[in-house]
């Protein structure tokens, strides 16, 4: 049973963002944005974890839909949102096009679910389409 009492869903989609259409695939970097080991980077505010997409979007992982990214993640990060963040400049689009923009954008990917199996830094991403259907179904 999901105990949501007490819990908000906002949504967080803008979409004056350009960051929302951001391109990423294998090799694109990610953030995981969370507290492992239940440290804070300063001023209660969650750790930034670089890594990297590690499998194909688009085909989901083992009939899931979900994709894989290599990163040193820790104990207390599952849960964490999961992001491509441009500080500024430029970045491909996911049509194909260059977007450019003067400060931060973010593209939200999905939540970290936990690595795969504790002898490897691959864990995996469930897309926002899945969270989506788990809130309707509460």
């Amino acid at each position: 049973m999901t105990q949501l009492d007490g819990v908000e869903v906002l949504d967080i989609y803008d979409p004056d963002n350009v960051g929302a259409d951001l391109a990423f695939g294998p090799a694109s970097r990610v953030s995981i944005v969370g507290f492992p080991f239940g440290l804070t980077g300063g001023g209660g505010f969650a750790v930034w974890v670089s890594g990297f997409v590690a499998s194909e979007p688009e085909l989901g992982y083992e009939g899931q839909p979900l994709f894989l990214v290599d990163a040193r993640t820790r104990t207390g990060q599952s849960g964490s949102p999961v992001l491509i963040y441009e500080g500024s400049g430029s970045g491909t689009l996911a049509g194909g096009g260059l977007g450019f923009f003067p400060g931060p954008v973010t593209r939200f990917l999905g939540i970290y679910g936990g690595r795969i199996d504790g002898r490897t830094d691959l864990g995996y991403v469930w897309m926002p389409s899945t969270l989506s259907a788990v809130i309707a179904q509460t």
